[in-house]
């Protein structure tokens, strides 16, 4: 199936209690394609909404509060859709707890997004709406799935099964006690896993966005033939503004970058303690992402070697990216690390575990797949890349084509006809959506 041959003037309700992109740029394709589109959300605004208006102006357009704020503004491609903003205000106090009262930040959001979810069912009843496809992202679907059983319902899971997570982070925690208090995923309750499982049990189809997620899915008990893989995709365009740079030189250390939520989720303890058995005269680890108090206060007292920046904007960041030789995600559960992809689309090559669900990545071709998220096993895959460093340059290239193949676009006209395929039941086959 061509996009061009897709049916016009089918009804689609797409539901995001968050700002996560793939809701986003599906509902970018449908719209393209003549679908009616609603958009429902609590963290985005239009640009020209008096919110995203007040960031951009100064002083207060300086502060990170107003630079996190602007992330928030709707994507123009959505302009035509009719969009729904619902509890928006939690949003701006959200971003508050994030900033003064970060320990609060998890039952913040749990909170905004249950009353998101309620509040969506609601609109969406009291108003005209009857969308024949309802398209939503997890934690964000439940009631309005309840609500619309006539619909074609599809979920769009980002991460790994929250029970498979639950079992393997409480397995870390009980293997790595020493960093178990910045762990994260392995502590939700049981109202929300019940809900995160209603939601997938009145699902038509889940879409994941990775081989390894789809593996999740199965080891917790959940039908194959319900899960979709659509990999994500990479902003080609911002990529291609940023200056590359080549790969550093053996008379100088080798620069590692890790970017993300500073926890132990992304295997950041066991990173830190790979450098215990480098040579600190070859490697040097910056460190980009929001970090607690705590395990801030940690890394500066343990690790003082390492340089920590906190949150930049995006853009910096993939300048960072573009300055760095590799960039090191040893995570112990993801979706897809879309950072190391947005890594390689600036000709730096990722380091990564099987569980940042980057199934794109050759191992020794154009990056490095660590076997196992312990300390021995990234310190050994970092070894091979300084024995490798004179080919670094032939593996930064290979991995800049391979990002090619995952721009938005691409992504944008998978998922369309990926959501077609669902809705009107054709027999078809996952691989046919995965990674090309």
């Amino acid at each position: 199936m061509q996009v061009a041959d897709i049916e016009m003037n089918h009804q689609v309700l797409v539901v995001n209690a968050g700002n996560h992109p793939e809701p986003q740029r599906v509902a970018t394709g449908l719209i393209a394609v003549g679908w009616d589109c609603t958009y429902m959300t609590a963290t985005m605004w239009p640009s020209d909404h008096w919110l995203m208006q007040a960031t951009r102006m100064k002083p207060f357009s300086q502060t990170e509060f107003a630079s996190n704020l602007r992330r928030r503004v709707l994507p123009s491609s959505l302009t035509s859709a009719n969009t729904v903003g619902l509890v928006r205000t939690s949003e701006v106090v959200a971003q508050l707890a994030r900033r003064f009262a970060p320990a609060h930040t998890v039952s913040t959001s749990v909170k905004r997004t249950t009353a998101f979810r309620k509040s969506a069912a609601r609109r969406s009843a009291a108003s005209s709406i009857r969308p024949e496809v309802v398209l939503a992202q997890y934690t964000s679907a439940l009631e309005v799935f309840e609500q619309d059983a006539n619909s074609t319902r599809i979920l769009m899971y980002p991460i790994a099964h929250h029970e498979w997570m639950r079992r393997s982070l409480n397995a870390e925690a009980a293997r790595a006690p020493q960093w178990a208090e910045f762990l994260q995923g392995n502590d939700i309750d049981a109202a929300r896993r019940e809900a995160m499982d209603r939601e997938i049990g009145l699902a038509d189809a889940v879409i994941v966005p990775s081989n390894f997620v789809q593996r999740t899915f199965v080891e917790s008990g959940i039908d194959p033939a319900k899960i979709r893989v659509l990999n994500l995709g990479v902003d080609l365009k911002e990529s291609a503004a940023v200056p590359l740079a080549s790969p550093s030189g053996s008379s100088v250390p080798l620069k590692l970058l890790f970017v993300g939520q500073v926890n132990q989720r992304k295997g950041i303890g066991h990173l830190l303690e790979a450098l215990d058995l480098l040579d600190p005269q070859k490697v040097h680890l910056d460190v980009i992402g929001p970090a607690t108090p705590n395990i801030e206060k940690r890394i500066r007292r343990d690790y003082p070697g390492v340089s920590l920046h906190g949150t930049m904007p995006r853009f910096k960041v993939k300048q960072a990216m573009a300055k760095a030789d590799v960039l090191v995600l040893p995570s112990l559960a993801e979706g897809f690390a879309l950072v190391g992809l947005e890594a390689m689309s600036v000709a730096t090559p990722t380091l990564v575990t099987a569980e940042t669900g980057i199934d794109v990545i050759e191992d020794g071709l154009d990056g490095w797949v660590i076997p196992r998220c312990d300390r021995e096993s990234i310190a050994q895959t970092i070894d091979k890349v300084l024995a490798a460093r004179d080919e670094l340059p032939q593996i930064s290239a290979r991995a800049q084509a391979k990002a090619m193949a995952f721009s938005w676009d691409k992504y944008s006209a998978r998922a369309v006809e990926l959501v077609v395929s669902i809705h009107e039941g054709p027999s078809w086959r996952v691989a046919e959506f995965g990674a090309q």
